[in-house]
C-alpha cells in the first residue's frame, strides 16, 4: 500500500505514533484547521484533542456540522421528560424534533467554547439527520423528513436557512466553505464508519475538496464499527461496539465480513491529548452534549482516553479492498437510516 508523508503544523509524520501537542508558543503561521462532523458530539468523540491542540498553537479553527442531530426519538423523549414545556425552544407551543435541533445546536456551541473555539467559528449546515447517505446517493432529489416535516433547512442559525434538502445543495455549501476559507488541514469522519451519516460526511467532504481544488492534508476519525479493533491501545478499555447495542443500526455485509472494516485499514496515527488539558478537558467538552450523555453516557465516555486515533489521507491510502468495501456499503445501504426516522 502506498504511503504518503503528512505535514502537521511543521511536524513531519510517516505512520506510527505521533505525540501532540507541539509547544503552545509554536503556532503554525497561517494555519487553518477545518473539522467536519455529521452530528454534534462526533467532533468531541473523534477529534477534541486535535482541535484543542490547534487552538493552543494559535491556528484558525472552523467546526462544520452537517446536521444538528435532530432526528433522535429517544433524545426527544428524554428532553420532554427532563424539561417539559420549557424545552419549546422555537416557541410554537410543542416540544418536537426542531426543539431538539435547537438544543443540540446550543450544546455544540457550548462544547466548542470549552475547546477554545468561539461560536463565530462554528458552522451548522443543518441538513436532515439520518438522511445524509441518501443525499449522497441521490444528490438531485429533495427530501421531506418525517420528523421535522421540512423540505428545506428550518433553522435560523444555519449557514443557509431555507436551503433545499438535497445532496447537490449540501455539496455546494461544503464546496463554498472550503473555497472561501481555504483550510490548510482537514479532519473529517472516516468513509468506512458503519453509520451512514458518518460515511456520507466523509464522501461529501472529499467531493467538495476536489470541487474546490483544495489539496490540504486530511485526517479521518472513526466512531462506529462492528469488529474488534487491534490498533486500540490497552488503556482504551473494552471494545467500543455501538452496532451490537443498536440492532436498528444494522451495518451492510461488507462491514460484517471476516476482519470487517479494520481488515482493510492501515494503522492509524495516535495523538496524545494536550498536556494540562487531557482527559478531564475532553470529558468536560463531551458533557456539554448533555442530551446525548443523558442517554448514552456510558458508551460515549469510552472515547475519553489519553489519546485519539486518526487515519491520514483515508482515500489516497486505500487499496482495492478498501474501495470495494465502500462500494459494497452503497449497494447494501441505499436508504441510509430512513427506517429509523419515526
Amino acid at each position: 500500500m502506498r504511503q504518503r508523508y503528512l505535514a502537521l503544523g511543521g511536524l513531519l509524520v510517516l505512520g506510527g505514533l505521533v505525540t501532540l501537542p507541539l509547544p503552545p508558543g509554536s503556532p503554525s503561521p497561517g494555519g487553518h484547521l477545518m473539522v467536519f462532523a455529521a452530528h454534534p458530539d462526533d467532533e468531541v468523540l473523534g477529534a477534541a484533542g486535535v482541535i484543542r491542540d490547534a487552538v493552543l498553537r494559535g491556528e484558525e479553527i472552523t467546526l462544520v456540522f452537517l446536521t444538528v442531530g435532530d432526528v433522535y426519538p429517544d433524545a426527544l423523549h428524554a428532553l420532554r421528560a427532563r424539561e417539559g414545556a420549557a424545552a419549546d425552544r422555537d416557541g410554537d407551543g410543542d416540544v418536537d424534533y426542531r426543539d431538539l435541533g435547537f438544543t443540540r445546536h446550543a450544546e455544540a456551541v457550548a462544547a466548542a467554547s470549552l475547546l477554545g473555539v468561539p461560536e463565530a467559528r462554528v458552522v451548522f449546515l443543518a441538513f436532515p439527520d439520518g438522511h445524509l447517505w441518501r443525499h449522497w446517493l441521490e444528490k438531485d432529489a429533495v427530501w421531506r423528513t418525517k420528523a421535522t416535516n421540512a423540505t428545506a433547512v428550518p433553522y435560523p442559525f444555519a449557514y443557509r436557512p431555507g436551503a433545499p434538502h438535497s445532496g447537490r445543495e449540501l455539496l455546494a455549501q461544503l464546496t463554498d466553505l472550503l473555497a472561501a476559507r481555504k483550510p490548510t488541514r482537514l479532519v473529517t469522519m472516516h468513509p468506512l464508519d458503519s453509520h451512514g451519516d458518518h460515511r456520507a460526511t466523509a464522501l461529501f467532504v472529499q467531493a467538495a475538496a476536489e470541487a474546490a481544488t483544495l489539496d490540504s492534508p486530511t485526517l479521518a476519525y472513526l466512531v462506529h464499527w462492528t469488529t474488534a479493533a487491534p490498533w486500540v491501545p490497552s488503556e482504551y478499555g473494552r471494545e467500543i461496539d455501538w452496532i451490537s447495542r443498536r440492532p436498528d443500526y444494522a451495518a451492510p455485509p461488507a462491514f460484517q465480513s471476516p476482519g470487517g472494516i479494520l481488515g482493510v485499514l492501515p494503522e492509524p496515527l495516535r495523538f496524545a491529548l494536550p498536556a494540562g488539558w487531557g482527559v478531564e478537558g475532553k470529558r468536560q467538552a463531551l458533557e456539554a452534549h448533555a442530551s446525548q450523555m443523558a442517554l448514552d453516557g456510558e458508551y460515549l465516555l469510552q472515547f475519553v482516553k489519553p489519546e485519539e486515533a486518526l487515519w491520514p489521507n483515508p482515500w489516497e491510502s486505500a487499496d482495492a479492498a478498501y474501495r470495494e468495501t465502500v462500494a459494497s456499503a452503497a449497494r447494501h445501504d441505499p436508504g441510509g437510516f430512513e427506517g429509523y426516522v419515526p
